[in-house]
């Protein structure tokens, strides 16, 4: 391969210069193509996340019974977008690189911190996704938390740590440009080892890496409809069911 004096290959240089000639690059190699199908499945994911987040949240103020037949037809075709997403990403399992996910160096336990009712709830959300930071703090209202606080990324979070009390939860998305989900959970536990880090991810397998094999840690799969969100928080919070005393 050409290069030139900085040591860039002439590939190189036009993949940089042209988006399009890059993916057209990256469907020319093998090795390369397992990348493109996982890129391709996280935007069609960010929009099945804003398209069911918004028809359960709409279907359960719905009162006229065909709009909510409407909200619902929605919901199942998102869940079947959701599906094949996930075929989509285990078909280009096998190219991607392996995620390094380590258990937290010092155990903690599941009742360490205290748990706090879902009314008197604070969550931190971070997601680069304008769109879905609005919808999920919609969502997260609904399904009652009381405040909430969003970040486009995990640098911006962890800043925001240092210098506010500390949430009741941490919701990451897994996969951002910069300190991605994985990443961000890693340094929220150096210095807060029992903060519940929620991570919403599209990736089948994520729950059986080694860093959610702890307490404190978990996953809600991506997309998800506002029942899937508040049966997890109500998890989170220590309850069966949303609207009990917390425990």
């Amino acid at each position: 391969m050409d290069r030139d004096s900085s040591g860039q290959g002439t590939a190189e240089r036009q993949m940089s210069q042209d988006p399009l000639e890059a993916r057209a690059f990256q469907a020319r190699n093998p090795d390369s193509l397992g990348i493109l199908v996982a890129g391709f499945a996280h935007d069609i994911n960010h929009a099945l996340a804003i398209a069911m987040g918004t028809a359960s949240l709409r279907a359960q103020l719905a009162q006229d019974p065909a709009d909510l037949e409407a909200y619902q037809i929605i919901g199942r075709a998102c869940e079947r977008g959701r599906e094949a997403v996930k075929s989509l990403i285990q078909l280009a399992q096998p190219a991607l690189p392996a995620h390094a996910c380590a258990a937290p160096p010092e155990p903690f336990g599941e009742g360490s911190s205290p748990r706090r009712a879902l009314g008197a709830m604070t969550v931190v959300l971070v997601d680069d996704d304008e769109d879905v930071r609005f919808l999920m703090t919609r969502m997260l209202k609904k399904a009652g938390v009381r405040q909430v606080k969003t970040y486009p990324g995990g640098e911006a979070a962890l800043a925001a740590l240092r210098a506010e009390d500390l949430p009741d939860l941490i919701i990451l998305d897994q996969n951002m440009p910069g300190l991605d989900g994985i990443q961000t959970m890693a340094r929220i536990r150096a210095r807060h080892p029992d903060l519940p880090i929620l991570i919403s991810s599209g990736q089948p397998d994520v729950e059986a890496w080694d860093c959610f094999k702890r307490p404190g840690a978990s996953v809600i799969a991506k997309p998800f409809t506002l029942d899937e969100l508040q049966s997890r928080l109500a998890q989170i919070a220590g309850r069966a069911h949303p609207g009990e005393p917390g425990s």
